[in-house]
């Protein structure tokens, strides 16, 4: 029930990343040290996220390591986007990823996913 839950929040976290040029952008800054806060270390060699298919197993467990790499980044993200004027219901959409992804069973079930997915990769 972890994993199927925050999988969820995964496909919506990526889904904002991934299909915004402008948050992808601004989320490689971030990563590059660029624009950071003083939660986020510029010392960070993170990157990027990567887009974790529903149907293919065996890559899932890079992307939900991206992810917990990239999460002093997606936070500042999110932060970021949140001042920005964005329509309301993208506006609440990363409201909901920022709150999910705070959560420890998110944080849980992120790490449980990296770790049982890690085993079918096709590294």
């Amino acid at each position: 029930a972890v994993v199927s839950t925050q999988s969820t929040g995964v496909e919506e976290l990526v889904k904002l990343v991934k299909f915004s040029p402008k948050r992808e952008d601004m989320l490689k800054k971030i990563q590059a040290g660029i624009i950071f806060d003083e939660d986020y270390t510029e010392n960070s060699t993170a990157t990027s996220i990567l887009t974790i298919p529903t149907t293919r197993w065996t890559v899932r467990g890079e992307g939900f390591k991206r992810i917990i790499e990239n999460y002093p980044a997606l936070m500042t993200l999110w932060d970021a986007s949140l001042e920005e004027n964005l329509k309301m219901d993208i506006k609440a959409r990363v409201i909901g990823v920022k709150t999910q992804i705070k959560s420890f069973q998110f944080f849980f079930g992120i790490f449980l996913s990296e770790r049982l997915f890690r085993m079918t990769d096709n590294t």
